[in-house]
């Protein structure tokens, strides 16, 4: 079974919001696809990030 998270779902994972890295951490990596418009919208927000801290 393949997974494709959206940017916001990636984004509460990396600020551990809810549950989202639990039910991650069920799948292995390769049940995983991100597509790259997610890629682009989540270095484009690293970019503008003005807090080193986050990026």
């Amino acid at each position: 079974m393949n997974f494709m998270p959206d940017t916001n779902t990636l984004i509460y994972m990396f600020k551990g919001l809810g549950n989202v890295a639990t039910h991650f951490y069920q799948h292995a990596p390769q049940d995983f696809l991100i597509s790259t418009v997610v890629i682009y919208e989540l270095e484009v927000g690293i970019a503008k990030s003005t807090d080193p801290y986050k990026r």
